[in-house]
């Protein structure tokens, strides 16, 4: 996703996981991002087929759903 599904800038922090641990103690949003830490240290692979296959859905393309899901949350606020 570009920054132009959102339409400015966006600001990136590098954190080393040991200090996010410590920031999570203190900051809501650390604990958030420490939580699903999970899904960086080894291949994470989404995939709605069985679901889609089980309930009759159609599975949304991540590059729908993306910034689809980034656009309301910003209008949300």
């Amino acid at each position: 996703m570009s920054t132009a599904t959102l339409g400015r800038t966006l600001r990136v922090w590098a954190v080393p996981a040991p200090l996010l641990r410590l920031l999570a103690l203190v900051y809501h949003f650390a604990k958030g991002v420490a939580d699903v830490s999970f899904t960086w240290d080894r291949p994470y692979v989404v995939d709605g087929g069985k679901f889609a296959r089980r309930f009759g859905f159609a599975v949304t393309p991540f590059e729908i759903g993306v910034p689809t899901t980034v656009r309301a949350s910003v209008e949300a606020r």
